[in-house]
């Protein structure tokens, strides 16, 4: 049987201990198929495992969304989330308690243990899109670049640049099309 239907058992077994005088823990426990023992400890007040802290855990609940929310923060602002960010958090949070540092693999079961962070980490682009996407961004690169050279060379001795009152860049980063042959320094305003 699944952990949470047991769970579930024992929590009907000591609500009806509680509610019938007249019921005993023993009998609560064979009327609802759960170990005496374990609806003892229950009724005495301790945890399932489950449901505790262990006690070498590095941070507190608080502490622990704080570095949740940090990391998701770092990426909307497009920052990627790193494994070595997050225990850098936590070390230095650490750090002020006097405890031992965080350890190999402890951001990486965190970031397992909060499903929320857990897709932040994966990443689904392949090598090939990668290369793509570098070369795509290059090549942009240099045909700026070839272009302020253009812009930016001097002009043999007799010919004058037309004098134009703002340069614009209309660049289309997607199909690498200039819509005009000027490249802009400042952005011009609407006023």
């Amino acid at each position: 049987m699944p952990q949470t239907d047991n769970e579930a058992r024992i929590l009907l077994a000591l609500q009806a201990y509680k509610n019938d005088p007249e019921l005993s823990l023993r009998r609560a426990a064979k009327l609802y198929q759960v170990n005496f023992t374990t609806l003892l400890r229950r009724h005495n007040g301790v945890q399932s495992r489950a449901n505790t802290i262990p006690k070498p855990r590095k941070l507190s609940n608080l502490e622990e969304e704080i570095v949740i929310k940090y990391t998701l923060d770092l990426n909307l602002r497009g920052f990627p989330p790193r494994l070595r960010g997050v225990e850098e958090m936590t070390s230095r949070l650490v750090a002020n308690r006097d405890m031992s540092l965080v350890g190999k693999r402890w951001a990486r079961n965190f970031v397992n243990r909060h499903k929320e962070l857990d897709t932040r980490f994966s990443c689904n682009m392949t090598i090939t899109e990668l290369n793509a996407k570098i070369q795509l961004l290059l090549m942009c690169s240099y045909e700026l670049q070839r272009r302020l050279r253009r812009r930016l060379s001097p002009l043999p001795l007799g010919v004058q640049r037309p004098q134009r009152p703002s340069l614009r860049l209309n660049f289309n980063l997607n199909t690498l099309k200039d819509e005009s042959e000027d490249i802009i320094v400042a952005p011009q305003s609407q006023f």
